[in-house]
């Protein structure tokens, strides 16, 4: 799965916590934003694309990587998501899970002190949670004293990877892409029920976007999907090629 941290207006997060409901083993890795390039004794602007903070990136807008700017709840070092815009902030690891465990996200939460309005919110999603809003008045607080607040919410997890693609769907969409490709030109006489607009050009573009997104899952969904593939071709090989219909054609 991916835990994804949504857009934040005006406020700052800090120390992402992820752990299975009564293991109490913190499951996020760099959770407090230490270990990344550093943003100095001030802060660093970071754009959509940044990979500046070790194991999360800028998927929108922009954030401030905070260095000795304010006080951090941990460490040194916080983040600020809302920079010269509204910025996203997603964790670029992998986390397994198991199906009907619950996991607790926890993460501390605090308000720039230097903007209005000073109620700040956030919104903090994880696999397929939906949005969960959480909200800090920084009424009070200074740069030397933020304040700090643990907000968690509680996440039940529905499959073994949380993560809402599912390779073996993309690899059938474009295996069948592929093959209208093979079909348009070995067989062009086929009589065919229905036309779409576009040519060969819809198929083609619909393997391509099917390989990017597979590409864009982890690593261990990629193993476990030829693992699977390759039990499967077994079967199909030394089973199922030698009984099926086709085979007695």
């Amino acid at each position: 799965m991916n835990l994804k941290d949504g857009i934040i207006s005006a406020a700052t997060a800090l120390g992402f916590i992820f752990f299975s409901f009564g293991a109490q083993a913190n499951l996020v890795l760099n959770g407090s934003f230490e270990t990344g390039t550093s943003p100095g004794a001030s802060y660093t602007a970071l754009g959509t694309g940044s990979t500046a903070i070790a194991d999360w990136s800028i998927t929108s807008g922009s954030i401030d990587y905070i260095g000795g700017y304010w006080q951090a709840h941990d460490g040194t070092r916080s983040i600020d998501l809302d920079g010269t815009s509204a910025g996203t902030i997603r964790a670029s690891q992998s986390i397994a899970t198991s199906i009907g465990q619950q996991y607790l996200v926890s993460f501390w939460m605090a308000g720039n002190p230097d903007g209005t309005p000073n109620i700040k919110t956030v919104d903090v999603s994880f696999g397929s949670s939906g949005a969960q809003i959480f909200k800090f008045d920084d009424t009070g607080f200074s740069k030397t004293n933020m304040g700090w607040k643990l907000e968690s919410f509680l996440y039940t997890a529905t499959g073994t990877l949380s993560d809402l693609s599912n390779i073996g769907t993309l690899f059938a969409f474009a295996l069948v892409s592929i093959g209208v490709i093979i079909l348009r030109y070995r067989d062009p006489g086929r009589h065919r029920g229905f036309r779409a607009p576009g040519g060969i050009a819809a198929p083609v573009l619909s393997v391509l976007f099917c390989v990017l997104l597979m590409s864009g899952l982890p690593i261990l969904t990629w193993l476990r999907f030829f693992a699977w593939l390759a039990i499967g071709l077994t079967i199909y090989f030394l089973y199922s090629r030698h009984r099926s219909e086709f085979a007695k054609r």
